[in-house]
């Protein structure tokens, strides 16, 4: 089965009818195998399987293989028997063992009601931010999807055209494309101003000396040193001569 929406389907009334009825809402599968490809099964129900039911016990005996498909929202499980994955379905609960590359399981595939979307026939929409979107398999993938639209196209706008999970294609630019995270800007380190030799900042108290009569802060540093040793030298001078007149 192919390009195919299998939805609304119900099999079996629990206590009334035989336990054959009671399984395989969707699909009731007796003896052999089967193939879905790019198949939406949807909102089926029975008492057991409600999407999907296979009767054979073992793979040898036969078994259903799925790609590229949605089972969803079924009464009674969406799978039940054997049942195997080659890659990207999407179930909307975990009774399908999908474990294969691109496959998702308890996700919800975010499908619009069984409407007129164009096309012979009526299919599930896929509403914007459906992780079915392009997150399908293109070498498996028909080349168009139920109503005929050439598949694969650009669902999400991300530049690269890939086959959405299902019979519906959507349209171009369906889902926006998810924008990378803007990386936080690191601060500037705090710049650490180191006074040159002599210019103190002005938080410093400046020593060195009295006041001069103008007001003015007296030199600190080396420089007030000097002066003080030129005044002693000074002084010594005075003291020498007063000896000699002696």
């Amino acid at each position: 089965i192919t390009n195919s929406t299998i939805s609304g389907n119900e099999s079996g009334k629990p206590g009334t009818d035989y336990q054959e009825k009671k399984r395989g809402g969707g699909i009731f599968v007796l003896f052999g195998e089967l193939e879905l490809t790019n198949v939406t099964v949807e909102g089926n129900a029975a008492p057991v399987g409600g999407g999907v039911f296979n009767n054979e016990a073992n793979a040898a005996a036969g078994q259903v293989t799925l790609r590229n498909t949605i089972v969803a929202n079924s009464s009674g499980a969406n799978c039940s028997g054997v049942v195997a994955s080659d890659g990207h379905n999407l179930t909307s609960d975990n009774t399908c063992p999908f474990s294969a590359a691109g496959d998702m399981q308890n996700v919800d595939p975010m499908l619009g009601p069984l409407a007129d979307n164009a096309g012979p026939t009526q299919t599930h929409a896929l509403l914007s931010g459906s992780p079915a979107i392009d997150a399908g398999e293109n070498a498996v993938c028909p080349a168009t999807d139920q109503r005929g639209v050439t598949r694969p196209v650009d669902g999400n706008g991300d530049g690269v055209a890939v086959c959405d999970i299902g019979a519906f294609e959507a349209p171009a630019g369906t889902t926006a494309p998810t924008a990378s995270p803007t990386p936080e800007a690191t601060p500037p380190p705090n710049p650490t101003v180191t006074p040159e030799p002599g210019n103190l900042p002005a938080a410093f108290p400046r020593t060195g000396g009295r006041p001069s009569p103008s007001g003015a802060s007296p030199v600190a540093g080396s420089g007030a040193f000097a002066a003080s040793a030129a005044a002693l030298g000074g002084l010594a001078a005075v003291a020498v001569l007063r000896r000699r007149r002696r």
